[in-house]
């Protein structure tokens, strides 16, 4: 099953240099239960993809559970970021998340994934969760 999400916070593609990059996903306090919701249901296998989109942008990004322990990685197909996440990368995610939730705010600003990359997307770049909010 596909799901879909629309959160109010942002997806940035920011381009430092030619040879690094980072894909941003801001996270504002009211996603926080639903964004995990998703993730919980791409976990227990209750869903294959999760789509994510901001209110206020074109923008999306297509979140997918690697089985394999390999790298993490992104690739851009039909206008669209695609990531595959393995499973470490996913559950600091859903970790980063749950403190988020538990406190009202996120434990840091911001959570880091490397990220293996297609050839469309040149050079080196992270996968950066935003919180809105954090200690």
């Amino acid at each position: 099953m596909k799901r879909f999400i629309t959160i109010k916070g942002d997806i940035i593609f920011k381009k430092h240099s030619s040879k690094s990059w980072e894909l941003i996903v801001k996270i504002k306090p009211e996603d926080v239960v639903p964004f995990y919701m998703e993730l919980q249901l791409l976990a227990s296998k209750l869903s294959s993809t999760l789509t994510v989109s901001p209110l206020n942008s074109a923008m999306s990004i297509k979140i997918m559970l690697m089985c394999e322990s390999v790298e993490s990685r992104i690739s851009f197909k039909n206008k669209k970021y695609e990531l595959e996440l393995n499973y470490n990368d996913f559950e600091a995610i859903s970790m980063f998340i749950l403190k988020y939730y538990q406190n009202t705010y996120a434990p840091v600003s911001h959570l880091h994934i490397n990220l293996d990359k297609d050839d469309d997307i040149k050079g080196n770049g992270e996968l950066v969760i935003l919180a809105s909010t954090s200690a």
